[in-house]
């Protein structure tokens, strides 16, 4: 039923298009014999038409076609398009205004648009009138007579061409934002989260998985800023992210990808310091002696013991800390171990021991203390390697004391380290340092002794603060710009951030507002291995990664994502490309693509058949004319050529209006019109793109019968006896 209803009103839109002009017998601006002594002439249909156009009915379709773009603007400013989410289940409702703006500014910017053809034709009889040959001056005069005549087939051609450039513009842009919705959901080929190892193990994952290139930890989290407003911080490594595993957008940012991320990793002397461990190792065993005053037995020596950590950093600069237990303070030799590998995965190798930490609880009275690391032993498939350092180098220390009134000194001791020395023969290392002093705990016992943490790592310059890429709705909120220096909480801890770029959107970072109704505060982009390092220095945790980005060849994304999902240690993947499909195959956006589609050969067979129609009509108009040139000696060349030039600028201004209208609309509306699944506008914002190898074929397509029936009119050649006959007869 669908089908017969809708070929029905084709047929009959056809009828009324085609039939005044077949039934029409060439008397169009002829005067009435009952008239004639009046000399009165009587309008025709046509200059009723013409009547009414002039009258305002095309500038009352321009301004509906603005109201209703007006709505429409309106509807996407608050985040929405054509569609919006109506009544207390948040069901998608259409506004049927919204719907047809684009088809109301279609015909508006058509009719508009023809009222250039009579001054086109003006332009071109004072440019004929100039030049000596028949052609030019003839076509040049006919038009600028009747260009009215020509109004009916410009109108469909320039109809059928925009509505061409608008269905390529909104499909080649439709196609464009679901990728760039993908690479934006993702940040990269493929994530991977949730895997079963911890945090330092999953970085060797993918080190042997075929297709993937290159392999970035990302953190997300959420920052404090300035005015108790909460920010997102997007942390990863830079230097994978900048060499092709990070899918962000050109025109997300004013630089290249390379130069903006750049100055984030800072100099990364963080990631070649400290003691180099044998690639794959999977266990650390350290051999340790720690001498107190008076080498307590039994329980003394329990009590005056302390607890030690390692920190390893692997090669994206990620530090992990590992507690290695306890250790007495009985001046014997202790072996303590730590696993680096569980759960099936391995680190990133090559790894660095970049940190021991010790630490203790304060004694009443202040006593120095000497820890001696006597071995360093590396276990894994290559069996035992004692690990040696490889130069001479200085760790300095920093003490953190944890409780208030141990770091208050007064009457009681402040605890104190001294720098040691890493040699590369006989024992690696001795770090000597005093416990402190603290009072003794109260009669009730809620006050226990405090705690103090010393913790040495490789000597390195003053780090400059940390750097950082920020969106431009967080330098909005905080009413910064490139360049300032920002104070962010981050894990509690306060730290300074440089701002060195901008960027308009992060991927996988979606702007929210928030619960108050505020704007989106925006999110900072930077370095992970540098923002660790800056949260050791200040004593807090370093951020440890539980999501991957990963970069794969070309042509080789889904071969890489089975080969993940095939192993039981790896978590849950998510892959750009499948991401992409489904969003392809949601008909909120796949129909109207397929529907402005479908319309394009619709539109173009209908501006051929008016265009051929309208074309036969004119030469069965002028064919006395041109029997009367024929009979007074004009050659046929310089008629067809007459013919074809009259015509043929009719195609060419209609395509080049048709065109130009074309374009205009897309930019306009085609924005306003591509929406998510849920009725949103998409993220990051739709890029409007007219590709010009389509839009070749397109033109051509829509001029390839107009042009034929050009080139038929002009090659005819009509016996002038008949044709004269005929007029005289009329």
């Amino acid at each position: 039923g669908t089908w017969w209803t809708a070929a029905a009103v084709a047929a009959g839109c056809a009828l009324l298009l085609t039939g005044p002009t077949l039934l029409a017998r060439g008397t169009a601006g002829t005067h009435d014999p009952d008239r004639r002594a009046i000399g009165r002439p009587r309008p025709t249909r046509r200059r009723a038409t013409v009547t009414v156009l002039r009258g305002g009915v095309d500038l009352a379709l321009v301004v509906l076609a603005v109201v209703a773009y007006a709505q429409l603007a309106g509807r996407r400013s608050e985040g929405t398009g054509a569609l919006a989410p109506s009544g207390a289940g948040g069901v998608l409702g259409i506004d049927p205004l919204l719907v047809a703006a684009p088809a109301l500014a279609l015909l508006a910017g058509t009719v508009l648009v023809l009222r250039l053809l009579p001054l086109a034709a003006r332009l071109g009889e004072r440019y004929a009138a100039r030049r000596r040959g028949l052609a030019g001056a003839l076509a040049g005069w006919q038009l600028a007579r009747r260009p009215q005549r020509a109004a009916r087939p410009a109108l469909l051609l320039v109809l059928a061409v925009a509505t061409g450039v608008l269905a390529v513009g909104q499909g080649a842009s439709w196609d464009r934002s679901q990728d760039d919705q993908a690479d934006f959901r993702t940040g990269a080929d493929l994530t991977v989260s949730g895997s079963a190892p911890s945090p330092l193990a999953q970085g060797g994952l993918f080190d042997d998985v075929p297709g993937i290139t290159r392999a970035a930890p990302v953190v997300r989290t959420t920052v404090t800023t300035d005015g108790s407003r909460e920010a997102r911080l997007l942390a990863t490594d830079t230097a994978a992210a900048a060499d092709g595993v990070l899918r962000l957008r050109d025109d997300l940012a004013g630089r290249p990808l390379p130069r903006l991320l750049r100055p984030l990793a800072g100099k990364g002397a963080g990631r070649r310091a400290g003691l180099r461990l044998p690639p794959g190792t999977d266990r650390l065993a350290l051999r340790l002696r720690l001498d107190g005053p008076g080498r307590a037995r039994g329980p003394a020596a329990a009590r005056s013991g302390l607890a030690l950590a390692v920190t390893v950093t692997d090669r994206f600069g990620v530090p992990y800390r590992l507690p290695l237990g306890d250790i007495p303070a009985d001046g014997r030799t202790h072996t303590l171990t730590a696993r680096l590998t569980d759960g099936g995965g391995s680190p990133a190798g090559p790894l660095r021991l970049t940190r021991i930490g010790v630490s203790h609880h304060v004694p009443r009275h202040d006593a120095g203390r000497r820890l001696t690391v006597e071995a360093l032993h590396a276990h894994g498939r290559f069996g035992h390697r004692t690990v040696h350092p490889a130069t001479a180098s200085r760790w300095t220390p920093r003490v953190r004391p944890d409780d208030a009134s141990t770091a208050s000194g007064g009457q009681y001791a402040v605890a104190t380290a001294r720098p040691a020395r890493v040699r590369p023969r006989g024992a690696p290392v001795t770090l000597r340092w005093t416990t402190g002093s603290a009072p003794a705990p109260k009669p009730d016992g809620n006050d226990g002794p405090g705690t103090v943490s010393v913790e040495w790592k490789p000597h390195e310059a003053a780090a400059a603060p940390l750097a950082a890429v920020a969106t431009d709705s967080y330098l909005r909120a905080g009413g910064s710009t490139v360049g300032d220096t920002v104070t962010v909480r981050v894990a509690d801890t306060e730290l300074d951030v440089r701002i060195t770029g901008a960027v308009r959107a992060l991927p996988t970072v979606t702007p929210r507002d928030s619960d108050d109704g505020q704007p989106d505060a925006g999110a900072l982009l930077c370095d992970l291995g540098a923002l660790d390092r800056a949260l050791a220095d200040r004593g807090a945790d370093p951020l440890e990664p539980r999501t991957w980005w990963l970069s794969a060849e070309s042509g080789g994304t889904a071969r890489a994502a089975q080969a993940l999902r095939d192993r039981p240690a790896v978590g849950t993947v998510r892959v750009r490309d499948e991401i992409a499909d489904a969003l392809r195959s949601d008909p909120l956006g796949a129909g109207p693509r397929s529907a402005l589609t479908a319309l394009v050969p619709a539109a173009a067979l209908l501006s051929a058949t008016g265009f051929a129609v309208a074309a036969a009509g004119a030469a069965r108009e002028r064919a006395g004319d041109l029997a009367v040139l024929r009979a007074l000696g004009a050659p046929r060349r310089r008629l067809a050529r007459a013919v074809a030039a009259e015509q043929g600028l009719v195609v060419a201004l209609s395509a080049a209006l048709g065109l130009a209208l074309g374009t205009v609309l897309t930019r306009l509306f085609v924005p306003l019109l591509v929406v998510t699944g849920e009725g949103r506008a998409p993220v990051p914002d739709l890029l409007v793109r007219l590709p010009p190898g389509p839009l070749a074929w397109l033109v051509a397509a829509a001029l390839a019968v107009p042009l034929l029936v050009v080139a038929g009119t002009a090659l005819r050649r009509p016996a002038p006896a008949p044709a004269l006959r005929a007029e005289r007869e009329g």
